[in-house]
């Protein structure tokens, strides 16, 4: 399963299971921000983890095409497996390919 490499920025809410805001840099610059589980965008994080650190959020690979600078870009879609959608209802983003991880975290 792919997984879209995410930064965990701080704990949201701290009631079980916890609750963290993290963000995505996409292909083109633009910041998109998530409000998400804590087990979902990392096994490692505990209680008293230190941020920003990284995280991964599971995904689907929909596309992939190379831009005009040769770089590849993947197209991926966050609503399969787990419904992780962006603060403003996004499950689709286009990001560089090195930020997609093709194996489990």
């Amino acid at each position: 399963m792919p997984y879209l490499i995410v930064e965990l920025l701080r704990c949201t809410r701290e009631d079980f299971p916890g609750w963290v805001e993290c963000r995505l840099i996409d292909a083109d610059g633009r910041a998109h921000r998530f409000e998400e589980k804590a087990p979902v965008v990392s096994a490692q994080l505990r209680g008293d983890a230190a941020f920003p650190q990284p995280g991964a959020i599971a995904c689907e690979r929909v596309g992939e095409r190379e831009d005009a600078s040769g770089r590849r870009r993947v197209q991926v879609d966050t609503r399969h497996p787990w419904s992780v959608q962006s603060d403003t209802g996004l499950t689709r983003f286009e990001v560089l390919a090195s930020q997609v991880l093709e194996r489990a975290r």
